[in-house]
């Protein structure tokens, strides 16, 4: 995922709300852990997803881990070492009204502290870039949101697989009849 690992960083320069996209099993959860696990040694973190995301808004999940105050006090707090980072794995897969409130009310509370960018994954919709549950207000309150877009493995990676794994080369080769399938991370391990 060389280059969606460049675009990121490249992104992350300049841009507080990254939505990081491609179809399902490509490998975007692994981009933004790869990320998050990089920035965690120097700034403050957060990771949500569907799951760990308590309904309800920002007093339950407050309340879920103990922090006192208002979301923007303690995102305020993160933030004041130089910047801090929301990452939500999957945020259009967050289905439940009460968590979608919870994320909401986080990312508005985030888009008020200078310093403070969100990053999420999510699958490449039809024709439209936007979280249909998301108020617009938020994400032009965060300047917009900026797409990374993560596909097929490219020629460069499948060369690293391949040295890698030289078991892989046949099933990898263009010429074979699952190469395109082969070339989808996920489904590669399935193969």
């Amino acid at each position: 995922r060389l280059g969606a690992v460049a675009a990121l960083d490249d992104a992350a320069e300049t841009q507080r709300f990254i939505v990081i996209r491609g179809d399902t099993g490509v490998g975007k959860s692994w981009v933004l852990r790869h990320f998050a696990e990089r920035v965690a040694t120097h700034a403050p973190i957060i990771v949500l997803d569907r799951e760990a995301t308590p309904p309800g808004g920002w007093l339950y999940l407050a309340n879920a881990l103990g922090i006192p105050g208002s979301a923007e006090d303690f995102l305020t707090d993160l933030a004041t070492r130089g910047g801090a980072y929301l990452f939500i794995d999957g945020i259009d897969m967050i289905d439940d009204a009460g968590r979608q409130r919870t994320i909401s009310e986080l990312l508005r509370a985030a888009s008020a502290i200078p310093g403070f960018t969100v990053i999420a994954t999510a699958r490449r919709p039809g024709a439209s870039d936007v979280i249909p549950w998301l108020d617009d207000r938020i994400s032009t309150a965060l300047g917009g949101m900026h797409t990374v877009e993560v596909g097929a493995l490219s020629d460069e990676e499948v060369a690293i697989l391949v040295k890698q794994a030289p078991k892989l080369r046949m099933l990898l080769d263009t010429s074979h009849p699952a190469a395109q399938l082969a070339r989808n991370l996920y489904r590669l391990s399935r193969l």
